[in-house]
Formats: C-alpha cells, structure tokens, sequence
C-alpha cells in the first residue's frame, strides 16, 4: 500500500507508509481524537513514568496493544526499549510485515511537540 507523507505529501512507498504509520499510532495519546478517542496507545502518559520493570512492562504491552489493534499490515513479535530519557522513550520493534521478519528501530516517544 502506498500512501502520502503527513508532513510533506510526498509519496510513501509500501514500508515508509508502515513505519509512519508505527509513528503516528505509537505517539498519539489515547482520547487525543475527538472523532476516534480509542486510537492511538497509551505510550504518551508513560514518556514520564518511574524507570523500573513494571513501567518497561506496561510499554511493552501499550506497544503490543495498540499495533496489534491499529496497524494489520504487522504482527509484532517483540518490544524492546532501545533507551529512555526524561521525556522520551526509544524502541525497537520486532514484527512479521509480508511474510518477514523486521526490525524497526529507533521509534521515539516524546512529550516534545513533533517539528
């Protein structure tokens, strides 16, 4: 599937559609859209959250939850957080995309506004 930069309206090719995708769905916080509250994943509420096991889980399953609901191109496999910062979480995803095994790197989270 094709689709269109958000920010440019370049055309995406298959797999910059996906990982914009990825962006878009991870860094929306939930009830952010008025006309679709339950879009998006709960990430933005935990960028600042106590770094510990319990907080790493619940990214995780944020993660999982909201790519296996809003993104069917993908079937995640794992979750890994590449590194956190106040403010800002970095992950790494692990997923099926056509067939194949992916990595996707480098998905930051941040309560800093997008440029």
């Amino acid at each position: 599937m094709q689709g269109m930069d958000r920010d440019t309206g370049k055309l995406l090719d298959d797999r910059e559609h996906l990982l914009q995708s990825i962006q878009m769905i991870l860094e929306t916080p939930l009830g952010s859209r008025v006309m679709r509250p339950e879009f998006g994943s709960e990430l933005f509420d935990l960028v600042d959250a106590p770094m510990n096991d319990a907080t790493n889980l619940r990214i995780y399953a944020a993660t999982h939850d909201a790519l296996s609901k809003w993104e069917p191109r993908l079937r995640t496999l794992n979750v890994q957080v590449e590194d956190r910062k106040p403010g800002e979480i970095i992950l790494i995803v692990k997923a099926i995309y056509q067939g194949e095994e992916v990595s996707i790197d480098g998905i930051r989270i941040s309560r800093v506004a997008r440029a």
